[in-house]
């Protein structure tokens, strides 16, 4: 499918047309949803993870590189794994796998406390693995479903939409942290503070995207293959 046509790439586009043509595209819209709750879920933890790890688990900086640089590393490999057997799933089952882990990972991190540190390894380790895959299929979703030839309406919209509901989710885990406090919340040895929270409800809207996404996002061929005609 042509995506994008010289001619619309170079035209002038008003904010109406941009903020609305996408709208009338049926196919389109659960993917808009679907990017707007992953964006609003991801910001709400994405400004306090290494205040977390540094403030709340008092984990060293030597520590916290050595893991990051473990993650890179597994980006890295499985990559090129990721790339080679694309063609094996539809972006949308692509979308599901990568970010029913991501999702995971995050109810990990609001599990992590000083009795479960052991727990940190594998979410860099999920993550390295996963992160690829996740961003190749985050990416091509929304082509698969916008109107062929209109690329530049349809991604200036989901920019601009993206961008708001960063905001949004930035917004909304900064009130929760303030709002929260020191209140925490003791299970045996286990305790849940509000950075915790955060991260746990970030990973509940991620598991409620995934539904949304399951069931309203129109099925696809495999990746490589032509989307029927009346789905373009």
């Amino acid at each position: 499918i042509d995506y994008f046509d010289a001619e619309d790439c170079t035209k002038k586009h008003s904010l109406i047309t941009i903020f609305t043509e996408p709208l009338k595209n049926r196919q389109f819209l659960p993917v808009v949803l679907y990017l707007m709750l992953w964006n609003f879920a991801v910001y709400m933890t994405a400004s306090y993870v290494n205040v977390y790890l540094l403030s709340d688990l008092k984990i060293s900086y030597t520590v916290i590189m050595l893991f990051t640089l473990l993650q890179t590393v597994l980006q890295v490999v499985s990559g090129g794994v990721w790339g080679r057997h694309t063609n094996r799933f539809t972006w949308k089952n692509m979308t599901l796998i990568t970010g029913a882990v991501t999702a995971f990972t995050y109810i990990l991190w609001g599990s992590v406390s000083g009795v479960t540190l052991l727990i940190m390894p594998l979410i860099y380790i999920l993550t390295g693995l996963n992160t690829p895959g996740l961003n190749i299929a985050v990416a091509n979703l929304p082509l698969v479903y916008m109107q062929e030839g209109r690329g530049t309406v349809y991604l200036g919209f989901m920019n601009a939409v993206n961008c708001l509901a960063g905001v949004l989710g930035t917004s909304v885990g900064a009130w929760m942290i303030s709002g929260i406090g020191d209140v925490t919340l003791a299970l045996g040895a286990f305790t849940i503070g509000a950075k915790q929270l955060v991260f746990i409800t970030s990973g509940m809207i991620l598991f409620l995207n995934i539904l949304i996404a399951r069931f309203l996002i129109q099925k696809q061929p495999r990746i490589g293959e032509q989307m029927p005609a009346d789905c373009r």
